[in-house]
């Protein structure tokens, strides 16, 4: 019973390790990248440039694309 608790415990913590990465990513690249900064000030507060219209869509959730991993341009 003791181990399985310690285990239970270990994954708890190597998840939440493993998420106190990812959040920290996010966060150095919210310092040092303005075209994330951008990026994620578009998406989630819905800001447009003086010049641009912003169209919304309904969507299902499906093909929602996280903020961690932008998408890029083709060169």
């Amino acid at each position: 019973m003791l181990l399985r608790t310690e285990s239970e415990s270990r994954q708890t913590l190597a998840e939440a390790q493993l998420k106190l990465q990812e959040q920290e990513k996010i966060l150095d690249r919210l310092r040092t990248d303005p075209a994330y900064v951008e990026l994620v000030i578009r998406r989630q507060l819905g800001y447009a440039k003086p010049e641009e219209m912003i169209f919304r869509f309904e969507t299902t959730g499906e093909n929602d694309l996280p903020l961690s991993n932008p998408p890029r341009r083709a060169p």
